[in-house]
């Protein structure tokens, strides 16, 4: 059987830029006719009070490493969490 292309396709939290599971993501907002994915209600929010703060057509959102179990860890390179060590992920 097919699946459908947008179930699987993942996108960018235009705020963070972590990956966003379409099919999972309850944060949704639309702006000019696009609708745009959020990991969490604090980007999503984020992003309301100025989308156009984030939305460059010319530029690709930076490569982001958070920690699993703690998702306010962000950091710009790959490395450990400083609060538990677990290697962090884009």
């Amino acid at each position: 059987m097919p699946t459908n292309p947008s179930v699987t396709m993942k996108t960018r939290d235009p705020v963070c830029g972590m990956t966003v599971d379409p099919g999972a993501s309850r944060f949704k907002s639309e702006h000019n006719g696009h609708s745009y994915l959020f990991c969490s209600a604090h980007c999503q929010k984020k992003f309301e009070a100025d989308p156009a703060a984030f939305i460059k057509a010319d530029s690709t959102p930076p490569m982001v490493w958070t920690c699993p179990m703690h998702p306010e860890i962000r950091e710009t390179h790959p490395g450990k969490c400083p609060k538990c060590g677990m290697t962090l992920v884009s």
